[in-house]
């Protein structure tokens, strides 16, 4: 009878796992179903914690005086916005399997991120502002009537395109694709700092909370759904074998 073996999480078994879930075919609502439920449940988890941290007293200054000189660049909004269009590329580079993990490491993500927040909660040194956005001035005020300046550290917005795009990177055997994917990441990781939303130590937390998530829920996960399928597989064959 065959046995299931459960071998140590490394690169190269993640690698064969990710080729192995891609024969499992879904369509494409069924991703985006994913895609929605995932975001949501971290969406929540930001918005409550954000709703609770703007009625309470205190809050920590994650911030150095010199960060307050940095200005701020208006049309880096554009970029910042654009984050919320990346799970586009999830669904379309993904396969089933591998964007199901990836919104298990996006909830996990969340709660987490949900945690700290309530635990320490911050604020934003940086004074906002309509004076000189001119043209930019109403997708600010957009920004700001639905985002309170409390949930600063980590930067889920880094978080969420670290999450997002990364595992897309690795996917793509295109070298421009990849080039132009981490471009776009590292717009949007610059984007929070020059439209004044997050300051530098956020941008370093929300990167570290994305890619920790990647390495110990993501990965984990797509190895395990191909271990499964390959154990089913196995026991398939055992049985016509019989």
């Amino acid at each position: 009878m065959p046995h299931r073996h459960v071998s140590y999480v490394n690169s190269s078994s993640f690698e064969s796992s990710f080729i192995t879930i891609q024969t499992v075919k879904r369509p494409w609502w069924h991703s985006f179903f994913l895609l929605i439920l995932g975001t949501a449940g971290f969406a929540l988890c930001y918005l409550l914690s954000n709703w609770w941290n703007a009625g309470r007293e205190f809050h920590f200054a994650p911030y150095l005086d010199i960060e307050l000189e940095i200005p701020r660049v208006d049309w880096m909004i554009l970029p910042y916005v654009s984050a919320y269009l990346m799970g586009l590329a999830s669904i379309q580079r993904l396969p089933y399997l591998a964007l199901k993990a990836l919104m298990k490491a996006f909830t996990v993500a969340g709660v987490i991120g949900g945690l700290i927040f309530i635990l320490f909660p911050t604020e934003l040194g940086y004074l906002r502002s309509v004076e000189g956005l001119g043209f930019w001035r109403p997708a600010y005020e957009i920004l700001w009537m639905l985002d309170h300046p409390y949930n600063l550290t980590p930067s889920m917005h880094v978080t969420m395109a670290y999450l997002m795009i990364v595992p897309v990177i690795q996917a793509s055997r295109s070298m421009l694709t990849k080039s132009a994917l981490a471009l776009w990441l590292c717009l949007v990781c610059l984007s929070i700092v020059l439209v004044h939303q997050h300051h530098v130590i956020d941008f370093v937390t929300g990167f570290a909370l994305g890619w920790l998530c990647e390495i110990y829920i993501y990965r984990p996960a797509v190895i395990s759904y191909a271990r499964d399928m390959v154990w089913t597989s196995s026991i398939t064959s055992y049985k016509d074998a019989a």
